[in-house]
């Protein structure tokens, strides 16, 4: 049950932010607003993910650092971003908050049947689940991907936002053309 929520609270999110900034998804004659790309094309996903390793150290001051890597399978409404991410995570956890939520940061690379692209990502991990979305999950994780093609894609840029546990995960985002 959590993980559907997971899923419809991405959707929601993303039918929002699609109504309020990209004029209701449309490629139509829309103007898209300051910061969006134009011509962007929205890709909803969900993905599978598998920790493939995990580590933690622990500063004198009490911060605690924690590495992982991960192999997510997204399946997205568009097969240029649909195959296998490599991911490697490291979360930061403030003195005395490593039971609550952590900030992190990552790189990326997604592999797909024509080609690759290579990403870095910003994220917030919910330790605890105490957020509203997380339902008790733990860890919950935000994050915003930001990935730049390779080989096929080359001259395309995509975005994402993701939420979900370390296992499932929901994406909401967009293909658009760099800058």
């Amino acid at each position: 049950m959590a993980r559907r929520r997971v899923v419809r609270t991405a959707a929601a999110l993303t039918a929002g932010a699609c109504a309020g900034l990209l004029g209701a998804c449309s490629g139509d004659d829309a103007e898209a607003p300051t910061g969006f790309p134009t011509g962007a094309e929205v890709v909803m996903s969900t993905s599978t993910c598998t920790v493939l390793s995990r580590g933690n150290s622990v500063a004198d001051d009490g911060t605690e650092v924690v590495t992982e890597e991960f192999e997510c399978v997204p399946v997205a409404s568009d097969p240029r971003v649909t195959g296998t991410e490599s991911m490697t995570f490291v979360t930061t956890f403030a003195p005395g908050e490593g039971d609550l939520a952590g900030l992190c940061t990552g790189e990326s690379t997604l592999t797909t049947d024509e080609g690759s692209w290579r990403g870095t990502a910003l994220c917030v991990v919910d330790a605890v689940g105490v957020l509203p979305q997380a339902e008790g999950e733990r860890p919950f994780n935000d994050a915003e991907m930001t990935y730049v093609g390779e080989g096929a894609y080359e001259g395309l840029e995509y975005r994402y936002i993701a939420a979900g546990t370390n296992g499932r995960l929901a994406y909401a985002g967009w293909i658009y053309e760099a800058e």
